[in-house]
């Protein structure tokens, strides 16, 4: 082979590496640009963690079983009515559901994947075709009285949000969990407390409240189904900590 074809093809091959690497090149600024596109818009979008919650009538806040203070607002704004501590108080409140909320780029710096609502679920023995048994998860519900039972042994403070009801005396208020509406006006979620605010799991019993007593049929069977909520843990625990502060004074 002549010095002169073998030059030839060592420029080739070196426009080649050029040209390889001006594409290698362009590939990482796109992926780049891509990551650095992703990260900003889920920096700045957030979880609707408590947002069911907004709206509210009034909440009544536990603390061991005993209540820490009652407060009634008009959906969450100050009218001539309202009393001072009506307003502070709701006022530290409201701060923390919102503050609760997280930015979705820290859910994944969690490790928190998901922030949809789920239903809380349970194991369930069942048998397959073959006649063994195995076990699947179903959702969770149970009754009012269970329900109660089991948020008032919580640890930390309870909350218990109460909404209005239409002129047809139906809940104004629905909450979609994994394609199920859940009709509602009243919400209960215990609050615990977590000194490094990190994302929690909150169990949130969404119901009809008229449809707790009674002895209708259609009331003895109702059930409450625990909704899995995910939001930033402090926040709204150090809102309820000045709540109670506020009630010392």
């Amino acid at each position: 082979m002549s010095e002169k074809v073998k030059k030839v093809k060592r420029i080739k091959a070196d426009a080649n590496k050029g040209v390889l690497k001006k594409r290698l090149l362009i590939i990482a600024s796109a992926v780049l640009a891509a990551l650095v596109a992703t990260c900003f818009i889920l920096g700045f979008v957030r979880a609707k963690a408590f947002e069911p919650l907004s709206g509210r009538e009034y909440v009544r806040i536990l603390s061991g079983g005993q209540a820490a203070g009652s407060l009634l607002v008009d959906n969450e704004t100050r009218d001539a009515d309202a009393t001072r501590d009506q307003y502070e108080v709701n006022k530290l409140l409201s701060a923390g559901l919102k503050k609760s909320r997280y930015s979705l780029l820290r859910g994944v710096l969690e490790g928190v994947w998901s922030n949809s609502y789920k239903f809380e679920t349970e194991k369930e023995e069942y048998k397959n075709a073959k006649g063994k048994t195995k076990t699947r998860d179903v959702r969770k519900s149970m009754t009012y009285a269970d329900a109660q039972t089991r948020w008032l042994a919580a640890e930390g403070y309870v909350l218990e949000f109460k909404f209005a009801r239409t002129a047809d005396n139906k809940p104004a208020k629905t909450v979609t969990v994994q394609k199920e509406d859940i009709a509602y006006d009243t919400a209960v979620v215990a609050v615990a407390v977590d000194g490094n605010n990190t994302i929690q799991s909150y169990t949130v019993y969404f119901f009809d409240y008229e449809m707790t007593y009674g002895d209708a049929p259609e009331i003895e069977d109702y059930r409450i189904k625990p909704v899995i909520i995910k939001a930033a843990a402090t926040p709204l625990y150090s809102s309820l900590d000045g709540i109670v502060e506020y009630f010392k004074r």
